[in-house]
C-alpha cells in the first residue's frame, strides 16, 4: 500500500544492500526498496492488531537474523524469509510493562534492548533476560563499538556496559528538562 499522508518517521534501519526499513508513529512498518516505500500490513504482525502495533519505537537489522521490531505492543523479529516471530508482548515479559526505547545488535546474536525499566538482552532464539542489576534506570539510547563494547545513555549519565553486565559510569550529564518529543542517540566512534 502507498504511504499514508500522516506518517511520521520514528526510526530507521539498514537491511540488505538497497533496502531501508522505516518505522512510523502511526502507520507501522515500511520497507524502502528500489525507491518505493511499501508498508507491511499490520495484520501480519504476531502481536495484537491494535494501534500500539503500528507505533514503531526502534528497529535493528542483523544479517542472518533479519529485522528486530519494537512497537508499543512489544518486540518481534522478521526473519530473512519474511516470517514474523513474536519475542515478547509488552505486558507479558519478565519485567512487567516494558517500554522499549532502543535496540542494537549483540555480537553473539540477538539484540540489546533499552527500556524505561533498564537494560535487557534477547538472544537469537528470542530468550529475553535482564542485563546487570535490576534498576529503574531508564535507558534512552544504546550504541555498540568495535569489539562488542556496549554504551548506554540514561537521563543523567553515559555508561559503558562490561561483559559481566556491570555498568561503569563514564560521565555525568546535566539534567535539563527537554520536550517530550526529543529522542537521544549515541554513535560509537571506532573501537571505543
Amino acid at each position: 500500500p502507498d504511504a499514508p499522508e500522516e506518517s511520521i518517521v520514528t526510526t530507521l534501519a539498514v537491511g540488505v544492500p538497497g533496502e531501508l526499513w522505516v518505522g512510523t508513529a502511526t502507520s507501522g512498518l515500511a520497507r524502502l526498496d528500489s525507491r518505493r516505500l511499501r508498508y507491511l500490513p499490520v495484520a501480519a504482525s504476531t502481536l495484537p492488531d491494535h494501534p500500539a502495533s503500528r507505533q514503531i519505537l526502534a528497529l535493528s537489522y542483523r544479517d542472518g537474523e533479519g529485522l528486530w521490531v519494537a512497537s508499543l505492543a512489544g518486540l518481534e523479529r522478521i526473519d530473512e524469509l519474511g516470517r514474523r516471530i513474536a519475542i515478547m508482548e509488552r505486558r507479558s515479559d519478565v519485567s512487567g510493562s516494558l517500554m522499549i526505547s532502543a535496540l542494537v545488535p549483540r555480537p553473539a546474536g540477538g539484540v540489546w534492548i533499552g527500556t524505561q525499566q533498564g537494560l535487557f538482552q534477547a538472544d537469537s532464539a528470542g530468550r529475553v533476560s535482564r542485563l546487570g542489576p535490576e534498576t529503574s534506570m531508564a535507558v534512552e539510547a544504546l550504541a555498540t563499538a568495535g569489539g562488542g563494547s556496549l554504551w548506554m545513555k540514561s537521563s543523567d549519565a553515559i555508561y559503558r556496559v562490561g561483559v559481566d553486565g556491570r555498568l561503569d559510569r563514564v560521565t555525568t550529564l546535566d539534567s535539563q528538562p527537554v520536550a517530550s518529543y526529543t529522542r537521544s542517540t549515541l554513535l560509537a566512534d571506532g573501537d571505543a
